[in-house]
């Protein structure tokens, strides 16, 4: 973490968020383009974007910038993690 590499620890929110979030977020663009909005579960989205709805879910975020303004499509951390 001292070496700035980004960190999402997901043992920090909800008991669920491993078993749930993870099979409906887009995808985390590395070595290529994102694709364009929507995101879905077979789409590749920026890091941001992933690390800004697990952030919205309780996970603890390291390294990772916060976005302005974060876009939390229906499926995502607040869909999800409410039952």
């Amino acid at each position: 973490m001292e070496a700035g590499l980004p960190v999402i620890d997901i043992l920090q929110g909800d008991h669920k968020l491993p078993i749930r979030l993870p099979s409906t977020l887009p995808m985390v663009a590395v070595g290529r383009p994102s694709d364009q909005q929507p995101w879905c579960s077979a789409s590749y989205a920026p890091l941001e974007h992933v690390a800004a709805v697990y952030r919205a879910a309780g996970a603890e975020v390291i390294n990772i910038p916060k976005r302005t303004l974060p876009i939390l499509p229906p499926w995502s951390a607040g869909a999800i993690v409410t039952s």
